[in-house]
Protein backbone atom coordinates (compact mmCIF):
# COMPACT_ATOMS: atom_id res chain seq x y z
CA UNK A 1 0.00 0.00 0.00
CA UNK A 2 0.85 3.62 -0.83
CA UNK A 3 0.11 6.15 0.85
CA UNK A 4 -0.03 9.27 -1.70
CA UNK A 5 -1.14 11.85 0.62
CA UNK A 6 -2.73 12.81 4.05
CA UNK A 7 -4.41 16.36 4.99
CA UNK A 8 -6.81 17.28 7.80
CA UNK A 9 -10.73 18.19 6.42
CA UNK A 10 -11.18 20.37 9.88
CA UNK A 11 -14.32 17.36 10.11
CA UNK A 12 -16.41 19.96 7.67
CA UNK A 13 -18.30 18.87 4.46
CA UNK A 14 -16.88 21.49 2.20
CA UNK A 15 -13.45 21.32 3.39
CA UNK A 16 -13.76 17.83 2.31
CA UNK A 17 -14.89 18.67 -0.92
CA UNK A 18 -12.16 21.07 -1.75
CA UNK A 19 -9.60 18.75 -0.52
CA UNK A 20 -11.05 15.71 -2.47
CA UNK A 21 -11.31 18.21 -5.64
CA UNK A 22 -7.23 18.91 -4.85
CA UNK A 23 -6.43 15.33 -5.02
CA UNK A 24 -8.67 14.43 -8.14
CA UNK A 25 -6.69 16.89 -9.86
CA UNK A 26 -3.29 16.16 -8.31
CA UNK A 27 -3.29 12.33 -8.74
CA UNK A 28 -4.15 11.00 -12.04
CA UNK A 29 -5.06 7.32 -10.24
CA UNK A 30 -6.48 6.59 -6.77
CA UNK A 31 -7.42 3.18 -5.61
CA UNK A 32 -9.03 4.05 -2.29
CA UNK A 33 -10.11 6.89 0.05
CA UNK A 34 -10.07 6.60 4.09
CA UNK A 35 -11.76 9.48 5.13
CA UNK A 36 -11.91 9.85 9.27
CA UNK A 37 -15.61 10.62 9.39
CA UNK A 38 -19.10 9.78 7.15
CA UNK A 39 -19.76 13.29 6.56
CA UNK A 40 -16.44 14.22 5.05
CA UNK A 41 -17.44 11.21 2.86
CA UNK A 42 -20.60 12.52 1.46
CA UNK A 43 -18.40 15.01 0.35
CA UNK A 44 -15.58 12.96 -1.27
CA UNK A 45 -18.22 11.11 -2.99
CA UNK A 46 -19.66 14.13 -4.44
CA UNK A 47 -16.53 15.49 -5.52
CA UNK A 48 -15.61 12.02 -7.40
CA UNK A 49 -18.86 11.63 -9.31
CA UNK A 50 -18.31 15.37 -10.23
CA UNK A 51 -15.15 14.47 -11.55
CA UNK A 52 -16.42 11.46 -13.26
CA UNK A 53 -13.66 9.52 -12.07
CA UNK A 54 -13.75 5.76 -11.92
CA UNK A 55 -10.43 4.29 -10.68
CA UNK A 56 -11.60 5.01 -7.12
CA UNK A 57 -12.80 1.87 -5.52
CA UNK A 58 -13.00 2.08 -2.22
CA UNK A 59 -13.93 5.35 -0.19
CA UNK A 60 -14.61 4.36 3.87
CA UNK A 61 -15.65 7.10 6.23
CA UNK A 62 -16.36 6.25 10.00
CA UNK A 63 -19.03 7.13 12.36
CA UNK A 64 -22.12 5.17 11.21
CA UNK A 65 -23.98 8.01 9.90
CA UNK A 66 -27.69 7.57 8.35
CA UNK A 67 -26.23 9.15 4.83
CA UNK A 68 -23.10 5.82 4.98
CA UNK A 69 -25.33 3.19 5.86
CA UNK A 70 -27.82 4.02 3.06
CA UNK A 71 -24.98 3.65 0.95
CA UNK A 72 -23.99 0.48 1.56
CA UNK A 73 -27.30 -0.23 1.31
CA UNK A 74 -28.11 0.98 -1.73
CA UNK A 75 -25.02 -0.70 -3.50
CA UNK A 76 -22.84 1.75 -3.70
CA UNK A 77 -19.81 -0.48 -4.67
CA UNK A 78 -17.44 2.34 -3.35
CA UNK A 79 -18.58 2.09 0.05
CA UNK A 80 -18.42 -1.31 1.12
CA UNK A 81 -18.50 -0.63 4.87
CA UNK A 82 -18.33 1.52 7.69
CA UNK A 83 -16.57 2.09 11.15
CA UNK A 84 -18.01 2.90 14.33
CA UNK A 85 -16.19 4.88 16.80
CA UNK A 86 -15.15 3.09 20.01
CA UNK A 87 -16.59 4.55 23.05
CA UNK A 88 -12.96 4.84 24.37
CA UNK A 89 -12.21 7.61 21.68
CA UNK A 90 -14.69 9.68 22.88
CA UNK A 91 -14.80 9.32 26.37
CA UNK A 92 -12.84 12.74 27.33
CA UNK A 93 -15.66 14.79 25.09
CA UNK A 94 -17.92 13.04 27.00
CA UNK A 95 -16.88 13.98 30.22
CA UNK A 96 -15.81 17.62 29.69
CA UNK A 97 -19.35 18.14 28.38
CA UNK A 98 -20.82 16.54 31.41
CA UNK A 99 -18.48 18.78 33.23
CA UNK A 100 -19.79 21.40 31.93
CA UNK A 101 -23.33 20.93 31.83
CA UNK A 102 -23.02 20.30 35.67
CA UNK A 103 -20.93 23.26 36.09
CA UNK A 104 -24.00 25.43 33.76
Amino acid sequence: MKILDAKYANWNRDDAFKMMQYYLTRFKHIDAVWVADDDMMVSVLKAIDQAKRTDIKIVCGGAGSKEAVKCIMDGDKRVPADVSYSPKFIYDAIKLTAEACFKG
